[in-house]
């Protein structure tokens, strides 16, 4: 499917508004010191955003963007339920999770060395950041993209997000194919949120 450039912007435009319809804290760019398979990549961002929520006693979730070009990359938005004491990653050193990010092993001997460069800035613009990280969806080649989350019902519990609020609520459908059917819906041009 060739789409001309209206037709790209209207795709891009609709995953910013999707991506910035969570109360998102942090915006962390990551990369690695070697190309990753996906699988590699998505099991190494899962053990790291867990690691977040052992170590800072949080409720962590994310949307991530994985684009395989470019070496491979990740734009991870994450967000956390305010705890007991009232703490939310607003308040977590964004400098130590980038450290751990660049050199914490997670699984030795599977993914040693992996960590590339990490970049982790706290959201002030929630739509500038949607539109930045919908800039990452590879709308040409969908296949060199892929869409991962972190905590479902963290996610689904925010209200902020209408579509997949409802799809999971109200249809009963199950989180994974809730991003599944949105996903869709928005390569092929046919969602309005």
């Amino acid at each position: 499917m060739t789409l001309d450039e209206d037709e790209r912007n209207k795709i891009k435009n609709e995953w910013s508004q999707f991506l910035s319809s969570w109360p998102f804290q942090w915006v962390a760019h990551l990369s690695f010191s070697r190309v990753p398979k996906k699988q590699e990549a998505e099991e190494r961002l899962k053990l790291w955003t867990r690691n977040i929520c052992r170590e800072e006693s949080l409720r962590v979730g994310h949307i991530s963007i994985f684009n395989e070009l470019n070496r491979g990359h990740l734009h991870s938005l994450l967000l956390s339920k305010e705890a007991d004491d009232r703490k939310t990653l607003r308040d977590i050193d964004r400098r130590k999770w980038a450290t751990k990010w660049n050199h914490e092993q997670y699984l030795p001997g599977l993914l040693d060395d992996f960590g590339g460069v990490a970049e982790i800035d706290e959201i002030y613009d929630l739509e500038g950041i949607g539109d930045y990280v919908a800039s990452n969806i590879t709308i040409r080649s969908p296949e060199k993209s892929d869409f991962w989350y972190y905590d479902k019902d963290l996610l689904s519990s925010f209200k902020s997000q209408d579509r997949f609020s409802n799809l999971i609520n109200k249809k009963k459908v199950d989180p994974d194919t809730a991003i599944k059917i949105i996903s869709e819906e928005i390569k092929n041009g046919k969602i309005k949120i």
